[in-house]
């Protein structure tokens, strides 16, 4: 089935070691939930079809591996399930990634004041020197030896701040109906239908997935609109590379294609996690987007060459999930959001809208 590139490539990687979120939660199914302090994601819409590719940092307790993570993804429609290794994850990121423009004032200031000093000690050296070459009044012959003293401690302080600018210079079942069942990329994968959020959980913990009753809220609030669950796990058979599985610590996304209209980023289920998530997503479609303010716009601006598409469709599995019609990266308008937010602020998704104007946007940043 061919969608066009914005598809929704559900790249939910959430899969922590216990609470884990990005637009879903991640389970460990035993004793405590790992911290989850990051979370990045790629959202491409085009005709009513979103691509979501979603990656978590994750930290597991004790010595358990990676095979005993799994998450659960909500989706408003029925979607196509895919995957990527982490390390062509962290490539895609790495093409979205753009840097703000930072003024460091600390740096700033510390090279005025550095070419102050510069000029300090040239004087004072100059006047020490004359002092013997010429005949000085006599209100500043007594003064040699101070302006030599003066001409050192300026040139000291010189050499420091040259070092600390050199430093700053050196410095991202039942009631339960199982739509699909498949294995992609290191994940096992069951997309689900439920009627009742109590079944749905204890459909879940049959399959180790740890739930809590404050799980059962949110669950009911996404199955009374119709949403369908992605349940993933990382599966036990191994044999893939370290970098299949995790790359900089973040877990290999899965990738899901749905229909939705407005575009969305599923967190209520997030939110029961407990704990402040950081979240950057990068939403790309035509036009420069908005999220109500739920996450701070960082930068916007419009891609003129094509770069990076190919490489997913190559990688993604299973093979052929993309056509060559996808993912055209080539005019592509991309919106990059960021924020940290707290589990009070994660209870309601985070819906796209076009936003007020088109015009390229980069954040400046003024930092000490």
């Amino acid at each position: 089935m061919s969608i066009r590139w914005a598809a929704a490539v559900g790249l939910l990687l959430a899969l922590a070691a216990g609470a884990a979120y990005a637009d879903g939660k991640v389970y460990w199914h035993d004793v405590f939930p790992p911290e989850i302090p990051h979370q990045r994601a790629v959202i491409i819409y085009e005709d009513g079809v979103e691509t979501l590719i979603v990656q978590t940092k994750y930290r597991l307790p004790g010595a358990e591996g990676a095979e005993s993570l799994g998450w659960v993804l909500p989706t408003p429609a029925v979607p196509e399930v895919a995957s990527m290794s982490a390390e062509h994850a962290s490539d895609l990121f790495s093409f979205f990634y753009r840097t703000p423009d930072v003024v460091h004032v600390r740096e700033v200031l510390l090279l005025a004041f550095w070419l102050a000093l510069g000029g300090l000690s040239i004087a004072m050296l100059l006047l020490f020197i004359l002092s013997w070459l010429v005949r000085l009044p006599k209100w500043l012959a007594p003064e040699r030896q101070r302006l030599f003293v003066l001409f050192v401690f300026s040139f000291l302080l010189f050499l420091i701040c040259a070092v600390q600018l050199g430093a700053l210079g050196g410095k991202v079942a039942g009631g339960v109906e199982v739509i699909e069942e498949k294995q992609v990329g290191i994940y096992d994968v069951r997309v689900v239908r439920a009627g009742d959020a109590q079944e749905l959980i204890a459909w879940l913990n049959e399959r180790k997935f740890a739930f809590a009753e404050e799980d059962k809220a949110a669950f009911e609030a996404y199955i009374k609109k119709g949403w369908c669950f992605v349940a993933a796990r990382v599966g036990a058979g191994g044999g893939e590379a370290d970098s299949e599985v995790v790359d900089e610590g973040m877990l290999a996304p899965l990738v899901c294609r749905f229909r939705t209209d407005p575009p969305v980023y599923p967190l209520a289920l997030t939110s029961t996690a407990g704990s402040d998530t950081e979240l950057v997503i990068y939403f790309g479609c035509d036009r420069k987007m908005a999220c109500g303010e739920r996450l701070k716009l960082d930068s916007a601006w419009q891609i003129h060459f094509e770069f990076g598409s190919q490489q997913i469709r190559e990688n993604v599995e299973p093979k052929g999930f993309f056509d060559e019609a996808d993912l055209d990266f080539a005019h592509l308008y991309v919106t990059k959001f960021k924020g940290t937010l707290s589990p009070e602020q994660m209870r309601e998704d985070i819906a796209f809208a076009p936003a007020t104007d088109n015009e390229p946007f980069e954040e400046r940043v003024v930092r000490w």
